[in-house]
């Protein structure tokens, strides 16, 4: 009982801890969604709570905190119902546990100590993801990893193939076949690697970063033109699609073109005036040259120290 008095006292009400859900949804959903195309609609993805009054409170009396249900709302585009989400906390030994129920779900609860009420929430919160956008929890769960220079991905992974093999086939199968793609080429299975990129292109000709991951897994092999037909498709698809000029640039940089390599990080950062990743990788190129002094030399290396880089979308 002290600790639920204490966590009374600390403002943790139901509609408190809801917020406080809902807040660990914004942040996977924000982490996420610059690494995410447009074609998963993260962007047109609103996640909107709505308390349902009328239902009863499930508690056990003296122990327990509801909250109470909460409903998540996603916008026509998805085609989907509402989901009620209903959440209990129960403290016993110092230890908090909540349990989450999305309808039509089964329930799961996690436990943890009580001070890190966040992290519980935020692993319930992955969990709704799991059963609502669980390419936007696979996206997530793969920066997680990149962080901790986790290549395994196992998490993701494990997300990836349950989505497809529990949904109907859409454009989106394309984006996890995408990314199945890049988690293989961080392993360094190739060979798996293009085939998971040919099955993303297959479901999504225009899929552009399938495009052009299946060049950077080419270039890794040495198939240079084979990797250079990649980015000229993609490019051919968006004459504007700056990372495809930026990854071309890469593989003649390693080819010892430096100019050619120069020509293409410039044309980038024409289409991207932003792209500090470009910028920095002409800079080294400069810098490669012996060509310390020069006003593009500095105004490359200037650009990389007030941009910030692009998120990685998955390169």
């Amino acid at each position: 009982m002290k600790y639920l008095k204490s966590f009374r006292k600390k403002g943790h009400t139901g509609r408190a801890l809801a917020n406080k859900l809902i807040d660990q949804i914004e942040l996977i959903k924000n982490t996420a969604g610059p690494r995410l195309p447009a074609i998963i609609g993260v962007e047109n993805w609103t996640f909107i709570a709505g308390w349902s009054q009328s239902l009863p409170e499930m508690k056990v009396p003296g122990s327990n905190i509801s909250l109470g249900s909460f409903i998540q709302f996603v916008k026509e585009f998805f085609g989907r119902a509402p989901t009620r989400i209903v959440g209990e906390v129960f403290f016993e030994k110092g230890q908090l546990y909540f349990t989450i129920r999305l309808s039509g779900k089964p329930a799961t609860t996690i436990s943890g100590k009580v001070e890190n009420i966040d992290a519980v929430l935020l692993q319930a919160a992955q969990h709704i993801y799991k059963y609502t956008q669980p390419l936007i929890l696979a996206s997530y769960l793969y920066i997680l990893a990149s962080d901790s220079k986790d290549i395994d991905n196992r998490a993701c992974l494990e997300t990836i193939q349950q989505y497809l093999v529990s949904r109907e086939l859409t454009e989106n199968h394309a984006w996890a076949y995408g990314l199945w793609g890049v988690i293989l080429s961080d392993q360094g299975n190739l060979s798996e690697a293009l085939k998971k990129f040919q099955e993303a292109i297959t479901i999504n000709p225009r899929f552009l970063l399938a495009y052009n991951n299946w060049g950077n897994a080419l270039q890794e092999l040495k198939d240079y033109e084979g990797a250079i037909s990649m980015y000229k498709k993609a490019i051919d698809l968006d004459p504007k699609h700056a990372r495809a000029y930026n990854n071309w640039g890469l593989l003649l940089e390693e080819q010892k073109d430096y100019d050619g390599a120069i020509a293409k990080y410039q044309k980038a950062t024409e289409i991207n005036p932003k792209y500090a990743g470009a910028y920095k990788n002409w800079g080294n190129v400069l810098h490669a040259q012996k060509d310390y002094d020069s006003a593009i030399s500095k105004r490359a290396f200037e650009k990389v120290i007030r941009l910030e880089f692009e998120p990685a979308v998955w390169s």
